[in-house]
């Protein structure tokens, strides 16, 4: 520990030497000098007894083993908040806060110094002695300011600084405060500190999502509206605001209509502007207001938010991807209005966009199963593009989730296509589709059900016969056994398979 604190000491002389004489530098040492509890604090190991020498040389192998445990590729930065940092932290600030007559630039560069220490930690992990120290304690005193004895510069750095240690849920939860939520929102409607604007909504988002119940707080002290105006005004943090109005649409359903056309506005603002780190949020927002009953559908197709879920369609993007997506899917379910977006872009998805990850592809063959149900021209088109050959024959390639989404297309394509387009499907390999996902899917009986469907439909067919020999194949027969020997609600229907397919019958040839 000593050596840790050598180091800070260094920082703080640095930081000091244009604002405090040698003088001054030399009173504070004395001070320290004649504390008890913080007599150890600046001298040197030859000065430590023995004992207690010992003790930080235990602790500090400790602290070793500790990380050693850690993955090798974690660095010793990136673990925890370290202990002995804490220690010297907390001696300091004390030492100034005591000291009135060293605040002022002494305070704020010490403050420095504690957040550039955080800002180059992942705040994650605390260990259990930090709670221990009172830093809260400080940098809450510092921030509420009841004495009116610390200077707006004392405040917005302790701002800071509290906005990284808030990143760790257990200090979060443990220091949670609504009188501080109240000055911070306060701070954010009366614009008291323009350039920390950031870290205030990072803190007020925090608290959210720590409890929920909170939004009622800060919505009553700064009005949706008023948030809507000020995000507008900071691009540089309008990704900021943007999180956090998702999480007021997420957690304070339904919400009004004023203010949900306030949000479409914002969506449509960030749209222009092409602010791309606001589209992910923005997007989920959109999809969590969209209800049969409330959603400002008029307004949304004014703003052109329609042409904005298209762009965000085509993006390398899965976290934006994705949103977008859904919100295709529910405007079929809830409105059935198809020809407000471009498909052709969702159709090539499966097809060319290789750098989407596969619930991506699975969700957009799900659109495209939804989209088929409400307009039939677009099997056509998707023929056209030939996303069903494509499907059709790396079927097998695919995982588990793209299977189940891929056959569940066809199920639904098997039975609204006319014979002809539907034998040409068989050609190309349908029936393959239907027997492999027989193999893994838990509802058996809906696919035996669908196949046999699909057979009666092309049973007039001079191919029937052919298709049935195809059926033959040994894998699936043992599928079909098994099922029938399982005694399942599928059993019958695939007993009848199986007879419908024994082709030693020769009447069910031709």
């Amino acid at each position: 520990m000593i050596y840790f604190v050598f180091y800070v000491v260094i920082l703080l002389i640095n930081f000091l030497y244009d604002q405090l004489s040698i003088e001054k530098i030399f009173q504070s040492r004395m001070l320290i000098g004649t504390n008890n509890n913080t007599k150890s604090f600046l001298e040197s190991p030859s000065q430590i007894s023995m004992e207690n020498y010992k003790k930080d040389k235990i602790e500090k192998e400790n602290s070793k083993k500790t990380l050693q445990n850690k993955s090798e590729n974690q660095e010793f930065g990136d673990y925890l908040l370290i202990d002995d940092a804490c220690k010297g932290i907390e001696t300091i600030i004390n030492l100034f806060i005591d000291d009135p007559e060293s605040r002022g630039d002494a305070l704020f560069n010490i403050l420095k110094v504690f957040q550039s220490f955080l800002k180059n930690q992942k705040v994650v992990n605390i260990p259990e002695s930090f709670f221990h120290f009172k830093i809260m304690e400080h940098l809450f005193s510092i921030i509420l300011n009841n004495d009116e004895i610390y200077e707006p510069r004392h405040i917005s750095e302790s701002i800071i600084c509290l906005s990284y240690l808030y990143k760790s849920e257990s200090i979060c939860s443990t220091f949670i405060s609504n009188d501080l939520l109240s000055i911070i929102c306060e701070m954010v409607r009366d614009n008291v500190f323009p350039n920390i604007l950031g870290y205030l909504i990072e803190i007020i988002r925090i608290f959210i999502d720590i409890d929920h119940s909170l939004l009622n707080l800060v919505n009553s002290i700064i009005p949706f509206q008023f948030m809507i105006e000020t995000s507008t005004k900071n691009i540089n943090l309008i990704d900021m605001f943007s999180s956090y109005f998702y999480d007021y649409i997420d957690f304070l359903k339904p919400i009004s209509p004023d203010n949900q056309f306030e949000f479409l506005k914002f969506c449509s603002f960030c749209y222009d502007k092409k602010l791309k780190k606001t589209y992910q949020f923005n997007l989920w927002s959109l999809f969590l207001l969209m209800t049969p009953d409330s959603f400002l559908l008029d307004q949304f197709y004014a703003l052109k938010l329609n042409e904005f879920v298209d762009s965000a369609i085509l993006l390398k993007s899965n976290t934006c991807v994705y949103p977008a997506l859904l919100i295709i899917q529910q405007f079929y379910t809830l409105f059935q209005l198809p020809e407000n977006f471009q498909i052709e872009n969702i159709i090539m998805i499966p097809i060319r966009r290789s750098e989407l990850d596969s619930d991506n592809q699975a969700l957009a063959i799900n659109t495209l199963e939804r989209a088929f149900k409400y307009d039939l021209d677009l099997i056509v088109l998707a023929d056209k593009y030939q996303l069903l050959d494509y499907l059709i024959s790396n079927f097998s390639e695919f995982n588990y989730k793209m299977k189940n989404a891929v056959s569940s297309l066809f199920m639904h394509i098997s039975t609204v296509v006319g014979d002809e387009f539907l034998e040409n499907l068989i050609d190309n390999g349908l029936l393959y589709i239907y027997a492999d996902t027989l193999s893994f899917t838990d509802n058996k009986l809906d696919i035996l059900n669908r196949l046999k469907a699909v057979l009666d439909k092309v049973s007039s067919s001079p191919k029937f016969g052919i298709y049935l020999i195809f059926l033959q194949e040994e894998h699936f027969q043992n599928t079909l056994s098994e099922i029938v020997e399982s005694e399942t609600e599928a059993s019958e229907a695939a007993q009848l398979l199986l007879t419908m397919t024994n082709i030693e019958d020769g009447e069910n040839l031709f």
